[in-house]
């Protein structure tokens, strides 16, 4: 990750309709979010089920993304973020 620390970074669960306008529009507003992930400013939390539903939703033929950006994305958040339990609280940790 670039860009600042994780302790900087603000924790953040990505609303599946985010990754979809970031795709559908590469320039548009949700795609800075993508961005300030790659920059690191932001620190997704992703779970097992976060991620299935991501996949399911992206690949979705009325969204027009195909099954390799959408895997591209996965990794990225898999690689940037940080894994919850579903239903814990990650301050808890």
């Amino acid at each position: 990750m670039t860009g600042t620390s994780d302790s900087d970074a603000l924790e953040v669960v990505l609303d599946t309709n985010v990754l979809v306008s970031a795709l559908l529009t590469p320039d548009g507003t949700c795609a800075a979010v993508i961005d300030a992930v790659i920059d690191g400013r932001l620190l997704p939390l992703v779970s097992p089920e976060i991620l299935d539903e991501y996949r399911e939703v992206l690949v979705r033929a009325r969204f027009g993304s195909d099954q390799e950006q959408v895997e591209n994305l996965i990794v990225l958040l898999l690689e940037v973020g940080h894994s919850i339990i579903s239903g814990a609280d990650p301050r808890a940790a």
